[in-house]
């Protein structure tokens, strides 16, 4: 994403060094009413309402009443999200309105789909999931954590989602400690604005690769609606059990 992160720089110069008179002020004005963005969530609100439980790796399970465990890679928190991942073809369950949902990746897909809607049925005025997840025989939960490659996709949807959208703050957390020491945070965040108005919704992947080695990944992914995003090897590293991009743009 290199490539297109030098190029909304420009683009967000533009726009940051451009202004003069009356006139920009009042377009400026405009955009921003005509792009109002739609009611969105908190993201623990809804973990919270489904009882979900977060794994060292950053993605979330819940347990059915049969043990059936369910893994959660991405929290929907907007009416926009939850279309785009269903749109997709991904495993979605949402509330009654399609305001809130999760992407589900499990093998028992149909089951913890139908747990899951369940759970957000009531969401977000009615009552929250209060069991919590199932123990088994041993005495714990009996979750079982996930990949690798999976806590890698969690966190490189994450960081393009926000990113395409504008949540620099969001994407700029996904930095590893080196890059966020080399890229200024201010002027990341004006270029994921610049992202925004150019693309303005997540998109996630239709196809992903990582080559883990360590604590060091090489990873590729492709975009069915954006291809001039697609990644080819593109650099992660695991710090403190969390996997960060490594890959530090240009900028």
């Amino acid at each position: 994403m290199k490539k297109m992160i030098a190029a909304l720089a420009v683009m967000a110069m533009f726009a940051t060094g451009c202004s003069n008179g009356s006139a920009d002020n009042t377009r400026t004005a405009e955009v921003s009413t005509s792009t109002a963005a739609p009611v969105q969530y908190d993201e623990s609100a809804i973990v919270k309402h489904i009882g979900a439980v977060e794994s060292d790796f950053g993605s979330w399970f819940i347990t059915t009443d049969n043990l059936v465990e369910c893994e959660i890679a991405v929290i929907l928190t907007t009416e926009v999200e939850v279309s785009t991942y269903a749109d997709a073809g991904d495993n979605v369950a949402t509330n009654p309105d399609g305001t809130a949902g999760v992407k589900i990746v499990a093998p028992e897909g149909a089951t913890c789909n139908e747990e899951l809607t369940k759970r957000l049925s009531t969401f977000p005025d009615g009552e929250p999931y209060s069991s919590g997840p199932v123990e088994g025989e041993d005495g714990d939960a009996g979750m079982v954590p996930p990949t690798p490659e999976a806590e890698i996709e969690t966190q490189a949807q994450t960081y393009t989602n926000s990113f395409l959208t504008g949540d620099g703050q969001a994407a700029y957390a996904v930095f590893s400690k080196r890059c966020q020491g080399e890229v200024d945070r201010n002027y990341f965040i004006g270029i994921t604005l610049a992202a925004k108005s150019q693309y303005g919704k997540a998109a996630p992947f239709e196809s992903f690769k990582a080559d883990v080695k360590g604590n060091k990944a090489t990873v590729s992914y492709t975009f069915a609606d954006y291809p001039e995003l697609n990644q080819t090897d593109e650099a992660w590293v695991n710090e403190n059990g969390l996997w960060l991009l490594d890959d530090c743009p240009a900028v």
